[in-house]
């Protein structure tokens, strides 16, 4: 059996797996050396410590994104619909082997079922939240069992991210609802609901000007967060910026992502048919997660297909860290202890790797 092979280090000395994959601990952290020496810009003030890997018994799709979910289980959304639509799924894991014990939902337009399956989130008792593309939220216990559907309406749009919010009594959907006629010409993206009653509340944060004046809307996708004060940290694709959001007051921040590497995408000319805009999409620099890991904030961005990711990581003030960290791979998820989990697509395989973002002595600055 296959299992996660977790890293023992000076930031984890007490860390211990029995099972291991077929790579060495010496490959880990040689790869993870060279890694840091060349990450080219900016002063690096963090760095990626590899603690470990596991092999999911998975034997097709893909993995979109992984969360971590009750008894030492990660929960993997596999959105893989361009496929074929039914092969959308969320799978259970057992963390420590990588052996799959059930999927939780469907793909279908029933109720209790989803239509491209958007994201998922999970609360402190394990009970599971689907959002889907069409607006539809669904509830599940921890074993799987449908509790309630919910579709989101009055105001309706589409949902992109899920964030539960327990300790303040709030549910979070980042979704574009329009400002005027058309979603192009602006929408507020985030939306507030009473939890668990699930009350429309307020919706918040304007579409950033610049997204407006080049007609980005074909290439928007939304994500979403949580840090422990309840302050939302959102990221909207073709934007190199991130927005911190008070849902006290709604007020809202940005911070630049300033590596000069990240080129913005060109203006969309009007009435660009949906073939140039996926061609548009695959050639991007596009923003792809943003993961809060206190006391850092993680933000991964996709290069142009097939040219990999990079990491952009700020403090909770805002304050960007590192401009251009070289990715492993996809950051797809995170555990409770602040573990960034990355999956490497174009290795063909279903192997998470697991890593610590920690602070870099000065002296050592890339």
């Amino acid at each position: 059996m296959i299992g996660r092979n977790q890293l023992a280090s000076k930031e984890h000395p007490t860390v211990r797996r029995t099972s291991r994959l077929p790579i060495t601990n010496s490959l880990y952290a040689l790869a993870f050396l060279v890694l840091a020496l060349t990450s080219p810009l900016g002063a690096v003030a963090v760095k990626l410590n590899p603690v470990g890997s596991v092999k999911l018994a998975k034997e097709a799709g893909q993995i979109d994104s992984v969360v971590e979910g009750q008894a030492g289980t990660l929960l993997v959304r596999d959105y893989s619909w361009r496929t074929h639509e039914s092969h959308q799924r969320l799978e259970v894991y057992e963390e420590a082997s990588g052996k799959q014990l059930r999927t939780i939902g469907r793909a279908g337009r029933q109720p209790g079922r989803f239509v491209r399956l958007k994201d998922v989130w999970v609360t402190h008792d394990g009970a599971v939240w689907i959002a889907d593309l069409i607006g539809r939220l669904l509830h599940f216990s921890p074993s799987g069992e449908l509790r309630h559907t919910r579709l989101i309406e009055n105001p309706g749009y589409r949902v992109k991210a899920i964030v539960v919010d327990e300790k303040h009594g709030a549910l979070y959907l980042a979704g574009c609802l329009p400002l005027k006629t058309y979603l192009n010409e602006g929408c507020s993206l985030v939306h507030r609901y009473s939890y668990p009653e699930l009350s429309y509340q307020q919706s918040f944060l304007a579409t950033d000007p610049l997204a407006i004046e080049r007609r980005y809307h074909p290439l928007e996708d939304f994500d979403l967060d949580l840090d422990s004060s309840g302050k939302l940290w959102f990221i909207d694709r073709p934007i190199f910026k991130l927005f911190r959001v008070d849902p006290e007051n709604g007020a809202s921040v940005s911070f630049p992502l300033t590596s000069p590497r990240f080129k913005k995408p060109a203006a969309i000319p009007p009435r660009t048919p949906s073939t140039e805009n996926e061609r548009r999409r695959r050639e991007s620099y596009l923003i792809d997660r943003v993961l809060v890991v206190e006391p850092w904030v993680a933000v991964s961005v996709r290069h142009p297909e097939g040219h990999g990711y990079s990491l952009a990581i700020f403090d909770l003030e805002g304050n960007e860290l590192s401009q251009h960290l070289k990715s492993p791979g996809r950051l797809v998820g995170k555990t409770r202890q602040g573990e960034l989990i990355f999956h490497q697509s174009e290795a063909k395989n279903f192997v998470l790797q697991f890593f610590k973002l920690a602070k870099r002595p000065a002296t050592s600055d890339g």
